[in-house]
């Protein structure tokens, strides 16, 4: 194989690098905001189940009973 085959090899090889990494980073725009909704929506309804359960967890059986008569 002659140099010049080698260069041009790599040459291809380093256009598809590129390449992907361009296609990388717009996905990662394109998804970054998606990513924070749900990361932030996690934290959020996280909190709210512990403080939906801390009532029960320590008023306990009797606690529940009083609020949530069935």
């Amino acid at each position: 194989m002659a140099i010049s085959e080698k260069l041009h090899d790599v040459d291809i090889l380093l256009k598809k690098i590129k390449t992907k990494r361009q296609e990388l980073a717009n996905y990662l725009a394109r998804n970054e905001s998606r990513h924070s909704l749900l990361v932030n929506s996690s934290i959020v309804f996280g909190a709210l189940t512990a403080a939906l359960t801390v009532g029960p967890g320590v008023g306990g059986k009797e606690w529940a009973r009083n609020n949530f008569p069935v």
